[in-house]
């Protein structure tokens, strides 16, 4: 009985720890994707900002 009762502890002590982990992924995910979203709406603003200068010439930058 008593080593039932330290199963479940020990199992009880893994299940803390795995929703802690989840938690942690949770906000990783959530930080990631406002990342993709930032660099996705940067990358389109440059797109149509050289969509508007035509051909480019490299030394116009110079």
């Amino acid at each position: 009985m008593r080593e039932i009762r330290e199963d479940i502890g020990r199992l009880q002590n893994e299940l803390d720890e795995l929703e802690e982990e989840e938690k942690r992924l949770s906000k990783e995910l959530e930080r990631v994707r406002n990342y993709v979203i930032y660099y996705g709406s940067l990358v389109s603003d440059m797109k149509k900002r050289m969509q508007g200068r035509g051909n480019l010439n490299v030394f116009d930058f110079l």
